[in-house]
């Protein structure tokens, strides 16, 4: 029962990331909370802990500044990237990038905005920011309360099939799952979702 299994951990995600058929790997750690730049507040924004290859991975843009970089992330810096939606409406007139917010009380540095990327599964893509997950963890957890999702890309050469064929068993065993236990994990490629989504609308 996926229900009642183990949350995945960073520890799960370092082991991703070592494989050979993995060409590059990054955390993703969700929560939601109070964005604020001087008087204006946007409530129960989307904050996500990732790292510097997150963009690579998922197909992100940056239309303004930059994403967050390695020594961001290495130095759990408190800087933070907007999406579209985000910064049209805590900066309605532009000019949010190196401007200082305050995300669930703590002070954060602007440094990027994403180009718009529209909903998918009706969930809007753009209501949403980026911080470093090393900065997540200390300002909310990372560990038993929260789940950390692992994203992936085959390396060159490699099929996503391949990829999963390392992945599995590499997880099944930092997690200890018995040899006659089902998975206590789940791993879609980016076909199911949408073979998922398709057959909830149908």
């Amino acid at each position: 029962d996926l229900s009642k299994r183990k949350p995945l951990t960073l520890v799960e995600y370092e082991t991703v990331r070592g494989l050979p058929a993995v060409a590059a790997a990054s955390p993703t750690v969700y929560t939601r909370q109070d964005l604020r730049f001087r008087g204006d507040r946007l409530g129960y924004v989307l904050v996500c802990g990732t790292d510097d290859v997150y963009p690579a991975i998922e197909n992100w843009t940056v239309a303004e500044g930059r994403f967050l970089s390695l020594d961001d992330v290495r130095a759990a810096r408190q800087v933070i990237v907007l999406g579209a939606d985000v910064a049209k409406n805590l900066f309605p007139g532009g000019g949010g990038v190196d401007q200082e917010v305050r995300l669930g009380g703590y002070h954060y540095r602007v440094v990027g905005i994403l180009e718009k990327k529209g909903s998918i599964f009706g969930e809007s893509q753009d209501e949403i920011v980026n911080v470093p997950y090393t900065t997540f963890a200390k300002h909310w957890g990372i560990g038993t309360r929260r789940d950390v999702n692992i994203s992936a890309l085959a390396a060159p050469g490699r099929t996503m099939q391949e990829a999963i064929d390392e992945i599995r068993p590499a997880l099944r065993r930092v997690r200890k799952v018995a040899e006659d236990a089902p998975d206590d994990f789940a791993i879609n490629t980016s076909d199911q979702l949408i073979q998922q989504f398709n057959g909830i609308t149908q």
